[in-house]
């Protein structure tokens, strides 16, 4: 399709999704709620054709489709859905001395049309998983696939199910190329969730600007595996080497490089050799759970990668171009920490399955290595002493953290997942996700009783300023608390002087202990 003809279609896609906003359709509670229903009929119904799909892409095994890929949408929507009311309710929020006799809240709005741009790597999961966010948050979404050029029958089946499925009106998807990504990114959106390398997103970033879209960038880097002494080694290397593997290496949390405590390094890469020999056999070209890259041009990538540094290679080394294989990898730079930090594997976010390793003698110097890179996307560490552990997480930056495991922390949903510096920015999963397509909007409710006319000028005399000044001077928080408890106490004199005491509160306490006492006496 030529360039003008994605424009069109882009065009068109996004006045169609523009309109159905305008028309308040996605505002209403039920259809949010039927959307999601629809979305979780379509994971389920749809579960075995999704891994068919992945399992076509990248070699993925239908166990790990789904507990990779299509488990983590499921959970994704329920959590949507058990927490709908309470998350689009107002949210109370107390009020300032000024402002009384009034009420203050966070209102929340959907944001309009949003774009959601999801990688290759994990297709499924990672287009998916935002749009329960986006559209438990109201929200008008365009999905951009991955290009036809990477996760092809991810991409034509997740375009083919979404349009089955969901309400078309307010969710469409762009297959496509590089030509449809830049046309997609010419209309003004709300927000874009854009996940993906840092290349793509700069333009990202620099087309959102165009128009101030706020953006959320989910990209990637090289996440550090520390491992200190003391610590389980066998249960250390399974771990390690099931993140830093997975999907064939092809994941943006993986532990990219790892270092090791030189006292325990003999050990660990034996550990790691045995470990992987455990999960994918003697001959990983064989194993059924043992993924490829996604293409050729991958596949020539991580091959001169393995190359580059053939000399380091303690396990593995092999690849297979025919089919996108290149076998399971350790490399060993030992303690020659220049030849390590200089070789082209360390120059770059590796993206397959290769993991150099290095043995250190100094977490000091760990650290300086972390902090002298870009933030990483994950930091891992895997230690018994608490020092090791708080001084990794105190004193290096990261997306997040995972202290002895690997990317698992992923899989909480009340943990955020993002990026820092150039690893990304925004976060989401759960209820960030909503967050992340929903504008609170603050809101004072004042009333038309109590309306102070020392607030409006001419300011004179001395009366008039006094209280001003003791309504806007900025109170110590235990000064306030004072202020409180003196007024709650003015209030129980007034009621009873009044015999509010006697006609509402002391029925109103009566029966509240009548209810606890018939409590404490169940059958319990």
């Amino acid at each position: 399709m030529a360039n003008t003809d994605w424009d069109a279609a882009v065009n068109s896609t996004y006045t169609t999704l523009r309109s159905s906003f305008k028309s308040g359709k996605t505002r209403d509670l039920e259809w949010r709620r039927q959307q999601l229903q629809q979305f979780k009929k379509m994971i389920f119904e749809q579960k075995k054709f999704f891994q068919t799909c992945l399992q076509c892409d990248l070699h993925k095994s239908h166990e790990e489709g789904y507990l990779m890929e299509i488990n983590p949408v499921m959970h994704e929507i329920q959590h949507c859905l058990d927490h709908l009311d309470e998350w689009t309710s107002p949210t109370s929020k107390s009020v300032n001395i000024l402002n009384l006799p009034g009420s203050c809240a966070l209102y929340k709005d959907p944001l309009g049309v949003v774009l959601v741009a999801g990688a290759w790597n994990y297709p499924i999961n990672l287009c998916l998983s935002p749009m329960a966010g986006a559209i438990a948050a109201g929200n008008c979404i365009m999905l951009k696939v991955p290009s036809s050029k990477y996760s092809q029958k991810s991409a034509s089946g997740m375009a083919e199910m979404v349009h089955k499925y969901l309400d078309n009106d307010c969710i469409r998807v762009i297959e496509g190329d590089r030509h449809a990504m830049t046309a997609v990114l010419k209309p003004r959106y709300d927000k874009i969730c854009f996940t993906g390398g840092t290349f793509v997103g700069k333009i990202v970033a620099r087309a959102a600007a165009e128009h101030l879209t706020p953006i959320a960038l989910e990209l990637g880097g090289k996440s550090p595996v520390i491992v200190d002494k003391g610590v389980d080694i066998n249960v250390a290397a399974k771990r390690i080497c099931w993140a830093s593997f997975l999907n064939s290496g092809q994941t943006c949390i993986r532990p990219d490089y790892c270092m090791v405590d030189a006292s325990i390094a003999e050990a660990f890469i034996k550990a790691c050799k045995a470990a992987l020999r455990d999960m994918f056999g003697k001959d990983a070209s064989k194993s059924g759970y043992f993924g490829r890259l996604v293409n050729d041009r991958a596949w020539l990538r991580v091959k001169g990668l393995v190359d580059d540094s053939k000399e380091y290679v303690t396990y593995g080394g092999n690849y297979a171009r025919d089919d996108k294989y290149v076998e399971p990898t350790l490399m060993d730079f030992k303690g020659d920490y220049d030849a390590f930090a200089n070789s082209s594997i360390m120059g770059q976010e590796i993206f397959g399955p290769v993991l150099p390793i290095f043995r250190y003698s100094n977490l000091d110097d760990v650290i300086t290595h972390v902090n002298a890179g870009e933030k990483p996307l994950v930091a891992h560490v895997f230690t018994s002493n608490s020092r090791v552990r708080n001084r990794v997480l105190t004193e290096t930056s990261s997306g997040g953290a995972c202290v002895n495991d690997a990317i698992l922390h992923l899989s909480n949903a009340a943990l955020p997942f993002g990026g820092v510096g150039g690893s990304g920015m925004g976060r989401y999963h759960g209820k960030y996700t909503f967050d992340m397509f929903t504008h609170e909007k603050s809101v004072l409710i004042k009333y038309f009783l109590g309306d102070l006319p020392q607030r409006y000028p001419p300011y004179s005399g001395s009366f008039q300023m006094t209280l001003l000044n003791v309504l806007q001077y900025p109170y110590e928080a235990l000064h306030i608390r004072i202020f409180q408890f003196v007024a709650a106490v003015l209030a129980i004199i007034f009621a009873s002087r009044f015999g509010w005491l006697e006609i509402y509160v002391r029925p109103l306490i009566k029966q509240l202990l009548e209810y606890l006492l018939v409590y404490a006496n169940g059958p319990w």
